[in-house]
């Protein structure tokens, strides 16, 4: 192979590897390792990204809650999470018309009746107590409110 080929070969090359990476990047089944390697081949010296599958490491650190929410109370009322790991909230409505509110945290669900579900995801970063509560009318001052702790 002259120099030419060899070039060519190795952009087309370092292009279908790049295109595949983003690909699978932005649909957020793979997980690229920070620290690039350096690869030899015919003399040549290509830096390419570690590429490797972290969904099941993704899914172990996520911290699954479920409350309910009734006439002015949030079940459970105190919440332990991990800094650092994302927490997903599912938040039923058991009766009435009610939200789930972390101001600090910007958490907030949909405003929801009666038998209706909605779900949030967030990471929080700094450990602390965070007040979350229902937002609607007078619901926070009857009651309607909980801690969450981050550890």
């Amino acid at each position: 192979m002259n120099m030419d080929k060899k070039v060519a070969f190795a952009f087309v090359t370092i292009l279908v590897f790049s295109g595949i990476a983003y690909y699978l990047y932005n649909n957020q089944k793979i997980s690229v390792n920070s620290e690039p390697v350096a690869v030899s081949e015919d003399s040549v010296l290509y830096v390419v990204d570690i590429v490797s599958d972290d969904t099941a490491s993704i899914e172990k650190n996520l911290q699954n809650i479920e409350i309910e929410g009734g006439s002015f109370y949030f079940k459970p009322n105190e919440i332990k999470v991990k800094a650092g790991e994302k927490v997903k909230i599912t938040f039923k409505n058991i009766e009435g018309f009610h939200d789930f509110v972390i101001d600090e945290l910007n958490v907030k669900t949909k405003q929801i009746k009666d038998g209706e579900v909605d779900v949030v995801e967030f990471t929080p970063t700094l450990s602390g107590s965070y007040e979350f509560y229902c937002s609607i009318g007078n619901h926070r001052s009857m009651g309607m409110k909980g801690i969450l702790i981050v550890e």
